[in-house]
């Protein structure tokens, strides 16, 4: 027995020692190990997303759908996940602003809504992630490198070009439309774009294009109260920011003197427009959700190929139709994808 073994006794005491040094030593490495490289990062509780816009009714429908996409994700406005919402009002000097509002506030994400609020963005924020939504083309302003890797801290959702297609749309659903009228701003990449291919597209169409220029909402009211009745036969917006953030005007003022109109989506139908054609921007909202979800687990933006539209949808608002007095040729109906009363 070892009680009565002197000998074994101490053996056993030595060993018992040994072991209980070594243990001690390894409990001792492993936790100077772990202070040497930091606590364990926790994962965070709550995000920041800075978004902004020039506003109005037509850029709430994207965010709309940003924040429903976000919810159906799991983030809870309010505890999981906070907008910090900019409406430049038109203005992309506050655009602008906006952008150093999140620079300060360290947001986790920017979303940009359009083109020239893109570059403002572009301007300031160079290491947090942006995505983007409503932007056409986002390889010639140099948000992406390309559309499978953007190569940079920016990616998104694109609207597309379709100026063409709905130009040749509203020639077929009008065809009495022969002298077109058409806003934009010349600083605007996308809009420079789409003015060239409306060119292009206009005299194979039997279509007189009219281009007015607009670089304020100032500068887009003035022309609209200008329109007399009857001196165009259609407007045209092929997704100008400049109009889309004032549609209501444009609206207005174009049902006031009998003018038809067509927009670059549903939601400007939603506001009166008579004619709608492009992707849903309710769902864009929801799509680029799904990107924002990626980037705040871990995904590198650079990383996240630019999404396309889902679907396009050909839309009339059948109110504007009568109060206009317009029919539509039968053959054409069927293009039609939804009605809005």
């Amino acid at each position: 027995m070892l009680e009565n073994n002197p000998t074994k006794k101490k053996n056993f005491l030595i060993a018992f020692g040994g072991v209980a040094l070594l243990v001690l030593g390894s409990i001792l490495f492993f936790q100077w190990n772990g202070a040497q490289k930091g606590p364990k990062e926790q994962p965070k509780e709550s995000f920041l997303i800075g978004i902004v816009s020039l506003g109005g009714v037509t850029y709430a429908e994207p965010i709309k759908g940003l924040k429903e996409g976000m919810e159906a994700l799991g983030y809870k406005e309010g505890e999981s996940v906070t907008y910090h919402v900019v409406d430049a009002a038109g203005s992309l000097d506050k655009a602008k602003e906006g952008a150093k509002e999140f620079l300060r506030e360290h947001v986790d994400v920017v979303h940009s809504l359009s083109t020239p609020v893109t570059q403002q963005v572009k301007e300031v924020i160079h290491d947090i992630p942006v995505v983007f939504n409503i932007v056409g083309d986002p390889i010639a302003p140099g948000f992406a490198k390309s559309l499978r890797l953007s190569g940079t801290n920016f990616t998104g959702c694109s609207v597309g070009q379709f100026s063409a297609k709905r130009l040749e749309i509203l020639k077929s659903l009008l065809p009495n439309a022969h002298k077109v009228l058409t806003l934009y701003d010349p600083k605007n990449a996308y809009s420079q774009q789409s003015i060239a291919l409306l060119r292009d597209a206009a005299p194979r169409l039997g279509v007189t294009l009219v281009e007015k220029q607009v670089q304020t909402r100032d500068d887009l009211i003035k022309i609209m109260n200008e329109i007399s009745a009857g001196e165009y036969d259609a407007f045209l917006n092929f997704g100008e920011v400049k109009v889309s953030s004032a549609i209501n005007v444009v609206v207005d003022r174009a049902n006031a003197i009998n003018l038809p109109t067509l927009g670059p989506a549903k939601n400007a139908v939603q506001e009166g427009m008579l004619i709608g054609y492009g992707p849903s921007w309710l769902e864009l909202g929801r799509q680029c959700a799904r990107v924002i979800d990626k980037v705040l687990h871990g995904v590198k933006p650079t990383d996240i190929p630019i999404q396309s539209p889902a679907q396009l949808e050909l839309t009339v608002n059948t109110k504007t139709a009568q109060r206009l007095g317009i029919t539509f040729p039968q053959s054409e109906l069927i293009r039609i994808d939804s009605f809005i009363e």
